[in-house]
């Protein structure tokens, strides 16, 4: 390839290191004819001579002055037609919105992983463009793999848009490396159909290189993998080619190579559920909830993809829809591990009574007066458990070291305490003896004790700690 058909990109950034961080994560990805500015004015002197073929504008660039560049491109039917993508530091939604309205095409939140970010810098890059439908794979049976082990694939032909079927047709850069991508599936797919399947993979592997978000490759690849009888491998580009068609808002044919893959592999990764875990952080809530939406309904019963849901409703602030997707979890007493931590202690004997709050519980076990104990504290407490009803229990576990008719020092292990932090306990039990409701104030944090206080009706938890180790009531 000539290096003047490489795609050239513009970045308006002013950290030093974020530069840094985008060069190398484009460079990585073939892109590498990557030119810096920290000033919106060159990026509209660009935008005029169209220097470039993507830009990439962080947002206090893009934002300043009322979103003027944004505005200026957005008057002018040649600057608004170039691709622009914002990255930004939780921006709020609103603004996103807005940003969208002018002519952006994506925006994505800081930080971010490698991977994300060049699936959204190539879906604004390449956008809704397909150059034509893509050919049929042929496939012949094979004697590595029996139709039984690895049924066939469903394999339609590509009939997504077509170049220019877009708002404005690609920069000539643009459809050029497209081409190219064309160019290597078409020669991995004759590989193919003549069972060169070293080949095949080579040449799908170079059209995904040109091209991530590329699903009709890594079908090739699976079904030339199945063609060596390596079924690991063909699920594993399988599972990836309906990642992808989520990506590209592909849903029928995310849900058709799902449903292909799960019946050689039961437990394949839902692609709704991948998706929407790689949005995290992504300061949009909602377009997570919609993909877990759809991975529910691929996956009903699945536990992982029920509390992924919830904890996007909560982030989403739909807290009591939230609480109705996990009921169901909870009556069948699932309690699987991405659930602890994400809820409080609240368990109201009868479901339709106000929920009690209720603080951490603390156990004293065979313990006397200065001696080694367990303290139990429970996990703070999220909103949502305002709304749910019979959520599980979660505790950690510490030394106590020490104890008084005053107060208690235990060992903070891995916790965070601060001094001044108020910390409400159940319950603390010593044999027959039982204190509820119990308050205690950080006073003292070391890196290896934390002392606690008492705070709340002193001299009644003082007669049943004296009733209940003598060793404190010869010390008073």
């Amino acid at each position: 390839m000539n290096a003047t058909d490489a795609i050239r990109i513009l970045v308006a950034e002013k950290n030093p290191a974020a530069r840094q961080i985008i060069s190398k994560i484009l460079a990585d990805n073939g892109y590498e004819r990557v030119a810096f500015t920290s000033s919106a004015d060159q990026v509209l002197t660009a935008l005029e001579h169209e220097a470039a073929d993507f830009y990439l504008l962080d947002w206090p660039i893009a934002a300043a002055n009322s979103m003027d560049l944004l505005e200026t491109a957005l008057q002018h039917r040649k600057l608004f037609r170039q691709p622009k993508m914002l990255m930004g530091a939780s921006v709020p939604m609103t603004a996103i919105e807005q940003a969208l309205k002018l002519g952006v095409r994506d925006y994505i939140n800081k930080p971010f992983t490698p991977y994300l970010f060049m699936v959204k810098v190539e879906k604004a890059l390449f956008g809704g463009y397909h150059d034509k439908p893509l050919r049929d794979i042929e496939r012949r049976p094979t004697p590595q793999a029996s139709p039984k082990e690895h049924p066939e694939a469903p394999y339609p032909a590509a009939d997504g848009p077509r170049a220019g079927a877009g708002p404005f047709p690609p920069g000539r850069r643009v459809a050029g490396q497209q081409a190219r991508a064309m160019d290597h599936f078409s020669k991995a797919s004759e590989f193919l159909t003549l069972r060169r399947y070293d080949r095949a993979i080579a040449e799908f592997a170079r059209a995904i290189r040109l091209r991530l978000l590329f699903p009709e490759a890594y079908r090739g690849i699976a079904e030339a993998f199945r063609g060596q009888g390596n079924l690991e491998r063909t699920s594993q580009f399988m599972n990836k080619a309906a990642e992808t068609h989520v990506w590209l808002d592909q849903h029928e044919r995310a849900r058709e190579v799902y449903d292909y893959v799960r019946k050689a592999t039961p437990d394949a990764p839902n692609p709704y559920k991948v998706v929407g875990d790689h949005l995290r952080g992504q300061n949009d809530p909602a377009e997570q909830v919609r993909h877990y939406r759809r991975a529910a309904e691929l996956s009903p019963g699945d536990v992982s993809v029920g509390v992924a849901l919830a904890r996007a409703l909560v982030d989403a602030d739909e807290r009591e829809e939230a609480a109705r997707v996990l009921a169901p979890i909870v009556d069948r007493q699932e309690v699987p591990p991405e659930m602890r931590g994400l809820f409080l202690q609240l368990r109201p004997p009868d479901p339709q009574a106000a929920p009690r709050r209720r603080g951490p519980g603390m156990r004293f076990l065979d313990m006397a007066g200065g001696g080694d104990g367990v303290e139990k504290r429970r996990t703070g407490r999220i909103p949502l458990a305002d709304y749910a009803a019979r959520l599980p229990h979660v505790e950690d576990t510490f030394q106590v070291v020490d104890i008084s008719l005053v107060g208690i020092g235990f060992k903070a292990t891995n916790a965070t305490f601060a001094v001044g932090q108020e910390i409400a306990f159940d319950l603390v039990s010593m044999g027959e003896t039982k204190v509820k409701k119990l308050t205690a104030v950080v006073k003292r944090v070391s890196p290896r004790v934390v002392g606690c206080e008492f705070a709340n009706d002193v001299e009644a938890v003082r007669a049943k700690l004296k009733s209940g180790l003598p060793a404190l009531a010869e010390a008073e």
